[in-house]
């Protein structure tokens, strides 16, 4: 009877481990989430980088603006996230297209005044009734963008950014497997220990 209550405690307590801040489970588990929040930013910026490829040698059309807003609030010195929305209309060899791309980064930042001067230059264009340029791909014709601007900024954050996360990520893999290692051989030991006794 003692020797069953022994192997019964040794497995609750075996359970109990599985989900200590020092456990191997819980250690992945961490990676994992550090992983996820490294890879949407990355997954953005590949985006980008593909869309600045295709659209290198874009040629100039005219087009309509259909409607223009700005996500996010600002404090008026660039202290927090916009976003510049805009759809538009443009037509090449005859047909219509429609874009929703306002510049090469998408997403919103607060590195200096570029979303909101991006935000006031279409306004006017759009509260005055006039034509935009939209710059598109001559051979796909519905890859479209307003503003070509490369941003060292942006860029550089944006490619530096998910680093720190896929950093610590690794870190905490190798440590649960470490620990993982670890705990077999304890568990190991005191399995032995109770087959003993």
């Amino acid at each position: 009877m003692g020797k069953k209550s022994r192997e019964k405690k040794y497995r609750q307590a075996i359970r109990r481990d599985k989900y200590k801040p020092q456990s191997p489970i819980f250690l992945f588990g961490i990676s994992l989430l550090f992983f996820i929040f490294g890879l949407a930013p990355a997954i953005s910026e590949i985006k980008d980088i593909l869309f600045w490829y295709k659209m290198r040698e874009a040629i100039a059309v005219s087009g309509i603006l259909k409607s223009i807003d700005i996500v996010g609030l600002s404090s008026g010195r660039g202290g927090s996230s916009e976003t510049v929305v805009a759809k538009y209309s443009y037509v090449v060899d005859g047909k219509v297209y429609d874009g929703s791309r306002p510049s090469m980064h998408t997403g919103g930042d607060n590195f200096g005044y570029y979303q909101r001067n991006l935000y006031n230059q279409l306004k006017r264009n759009y509260d005055q009734g006039l034509p935009i340029t939209v710059h598109i791909n001559p051979e796909i014709p519905s890859l479209s963008c307003l503003d070509l601007t490369i941003r060292p900024s942006r860029a550089i954050i944006g490619i530096l950014f998910p680093f720190p996360f896929f950093g610590i990520s690794l870190m905490c893999l190798f440590v649960s497997l470490k620990a993982g290692k670890a705990n077999k051989r304890l568990h190991a030991t005191a399995g032995q220990g109770s087959t003993l006794s």
